[in-house]
């Protein structure tokens, strides 16, 4: 008798400890939160904003891409971590963040398909996972903060291109040889 007493005590403590941890994570996200620079986040919201026009993709998957970029504006007021999941649990996250409804995890796979390869906010790491670069985007010393800002060419900020970090020279560059000269034509007299 005393053992289905506990179980029950222990299926009982479950949710309230759950509920412990989730709001340990909450307060912690909080107690971490950076105030962003205005101007950082002003050119992040710009590039956010204008993401929408700059992706081929079909009316209904840009409406998708423009309510997912709002919601995304909201969230990125403070510091907020990168985002990691499949669509279903972005969705949710992003529901939680924005205090919005969900935009639904069909919808948002296919928005997260027509921004993959085409801005530094999303990254694919497997078939299923999808990476929102929610922090990494207001980070001015980041990778990802540059090519935002680089892909938006309406920005116009004159950024040298940003090289990933594989790919980077460790010995300087061979100086070009001179082109050859040739003469110009000669006017006939």
């Amino acid at each position: 008798m005393a053992k289905s007493h506990d179980k029950r005590v222990q299926t009982a403590d479950e949710p309230d400890r759950a509920l412990e941890r989730k709001l340990a994570e909450h307060y912690t996200r909080i107690s971490q939160a950076q105030e962003i620079d205005p101007k950082i986040l002003a050119a992040v919201q710009i590039c956010l904003e204008r993401i929408p026009g700059r992706i081929p993709t079909t009316p209904a998957t840009r409406r998708v891409i423009t309510e997912l970029m709002t919601r995304l504006i909201r969230v990125i007021a403070v510091r907020t971590p990168d985002v990691h999941g499949t669509p279903r649990e972005l969705d949710q996250v992003i529901a939680e963040l924005s205090g919005e409804q969900e935009l639904g995890a069909r919808r948002l796979y296919l928005a997260l398909i027509a921004l993959n390869g085409r801005t530094a906010l999303v990254q694919r790491p497997s078939r299923s996972r999808w990476i929102l670069l929610l922090n990494k985007v207001t980070d001015q010393r980041a990778e990802e903060h540059l090519q935002l800002l680089q892909e938006t060419p309406s920005y116009g900020l004159q950024i040298a291109p940003v090289a990933p970090r594989a790919q980077m020279r460790t010995t300087p560059a061979p100086a070009p040889e001179p082109p050859e000269r040739s003469e110009p034509p000669r006017r006939p007299r």
